[in-house]
């Protein structure tokens, strides 16, 4: 095998890892936290938004990809690109790994510690954008690193276009600028660079050149005779903010609510990478910081700029409810790991008389085999000691210890069997109203699928009283079935969520699992209960 990665290590990490990942993919629609069968529609219709949840990018390539891939359902073959990007995306890491370690056997440890993380391989085997992501935001980096050896304008204007264009498709990309600005004055302080304030203009012009697909899907999508303030509503909805008035006391509020910090967060942090890197993986990250930090360069400062921003996107929401904002930080702080390898096995050479090839095999073997081992063990150690990691809503036909803490998903079929039986259950001319991840399964089944179009589903996307202002806008009107309610046990927010006992206490209820019927207004406690049946 080490002769094998001397000869052609790239060919080899990319098919080694499409292997992997296709042989563990989701061979239908998953439940994706409500992503996947959202971006499935959105691919299915060609939706191009210009909201941070749109990825407009992402949804122009995948269009494409599902028609040239002549085989399989529409989640498949998106499945099939989130595990093409996840390789292309070790490729690149390889080659900026390159640019700062020499030895291409610790550059092929990192590559095998980040390809094998749990969060890299989840996202590599469903359908998500953050795999597609990591092409814009290592792309990045990678290019970072080569202009710090070799600076030139038109690079730089290079580098700025692909900012804006990643940027366009998700905000998290705009997050390795602040590393590319740390390059910028480090060459400039060097005096190795000099772009004069028209180059720094016609860089600030590329950036916009590369955001321009958001200007042009909001100008399609913008009313007849629209002014100034329709597109600054716009762009705020682009930046994710509920007015463009940052400046302003009520908007320092909205800013304030939107990035919440969590003292907590930090630890989960910590935990997160430590599952995402374990055993001697994790020793060579912690290394390879320290190293760097060591011997700074200029190089080791742009990953760490890059890394620590990217970090702080993940620690500016909750962080093990949204473990995929960590991965493009992993991706990035991975790029330390051939330093921490190579000093790790220094140290074991000095300490013991194996040889240093016997060394490297050992290691190698750790680093392929702790991953798979770790995560086929750790479902069954939660679910035996009734411990939750991820403290996920229950779903009917998922089981959180398997579907969170497994990456394969070749045998996830939960999602397709919650379709078929909510809509086996639903009456003719229903209204199913659920919250974000079970409507939008059953909307992506409905209107990408053509499954039971009589039906109305009903996405709820703000707190639990929208749920009850659904219910009584169609109660009477029409038969109304509600989805993923809670049960009494389940420890999520009341906030967020709808829960049985809550429906109720307002309204008589009939069991039709996996869904709620809502048979009518009750004085509270009412509940109709249906035959008693095997299972």
């Amino acid at each position: 095998m080490l002769q094998a990665i001397k000869r052609a290590p790239e060919a080899l990490i990319f098919l080694s890892f499409l292997g992997l990942y296709v042989l563990s993919l989701a061979p239908d629609v998953t439940w994706g936290g409500g992503d996947s069968p959202r971006l499935a529609l959105a691919v299915h219709d060609l939706a191009l938004g210009y909201d941070p949840t749109a990825h407009p990018i992402y949804v122009l390539v995948a269009k494409a990809w599902s028609i040239l891939v002549p085989c399989g359902s529409l989640p498949w073959k998106l499945n099939l690109l989130s595990a093409v990007a996840g390789s292309a995306a070790l490729v690149i890491f390889y080659r900026a790994c390159t640019r700062l370690c020499r030895d291409r056997f610790f550059v092929v440890l990192a590559c095998l510690a980040l390809g094998l993380s749990h969060t890299f391989w989840t996202l590599s085997v469903i359908t998500e954008v953050y795999t597609f992501d990591l092409l814009f935001i290592l792309g990045l980096t990678l290019l970072i690193l080569r202009w710090v050896e070799r600076p030139t304008r038109r690079a730089l204007y290079g580098l700025c276009f692909l900012l804006g264009l990643g940027t366009a498709d998700h905000l998290m990309v705009l997050l390795v600028g602040p590393a590319l600005l740390v390059a910028l004055a480090g060459k400039i302080l060097q005096g190795d660079f000099r772009p004069g304030a028209a180059g720094l203009a016609l860089a600030a012009l590329s950036f916009l050149l590369g955001l321009s697909p958001v200007l042009v899907i909001i100008l399609a999508t913008m009313p007849a005779g629209f002014g100034a303030c329709d597109l600054s509503a716009a762009f705020a909805a682009f930046l994710n903010l509920q007015a463009l008035r940052p400046l302003s006391p009520e908007g320092a509020a909205d800013l304030r609510d939107h990035l919440h910090f969590q003292w907590d967060a930090p630890a989960e942090l910590v935990l997160l990478v430590g599952l995402n890197f374990v055993g001697v993986s994790c020793f060579a990250g912690l290394a390879g910081l320290a190293q760097s930090i060591r011997r700074m360069s200029l190089k080791s400062a742009v990953v760490i700029t890059a890394t620590g921003f990217l970090y702080l996107f993940a620690l500016l929401h909750p962080v093990v409810d949204t473990y995929q904002f960590c991965l493009a930080g992993h991706a990035t702080g991975a790029l330390l790991l051939p330093a921490g390898f190579e000093w790790l096995l220094s140290v074991i050479g000095r300490h013991t008389r194996a040889g240093a090839g016997t060394t490297k095999r050992v290691v190698l073997l750790l680093v392929l085999l702790t991953p798979p081992l770790i995560y086929a063990g750790l479902p069954l150690a939660s679910k035996g000691l009734g411990v939750s990691l991820f403290n996920a809503r229950s779903l009917p036909h998922r089981d959180n210890a398997w579907y969170f803490l497994f990456p394969p998903k070749t045998m996830d079929r939960g999602a397709r069997q919650y379709i078929d039986e909510s809509f086996a259950q639903a009456a003719g001319g229903a209204a199913i109203i659920g919250d974000f991840t079970p409507a939008m399964l059953l909307a992506y089944a409905s209107q990408a699928e053509g499954n039971r179009p009589d039906v109305e589903v009903v996405t709820v996307l703000g707190n639990v009283d929208r749920h009850f202002e659904e219910i009584e806008k169609r109660l009477g009107e029409r038969p109304v079935f509600v989805a993923g309610a809670q049960g009494s046990a389940s420890t999520v927010s009341r906030r967020w969520y709808v829960f049985e006992d809550d429906l109720r206490k307002r309204y008589e209820v009939r069991e039709k699992r996996p869904l709620l019927e809502i048979v009518g207004r009750g004085n509270g406690g009412g509940t109709v209960a249906p035959p008693r049946r095997g299972r």
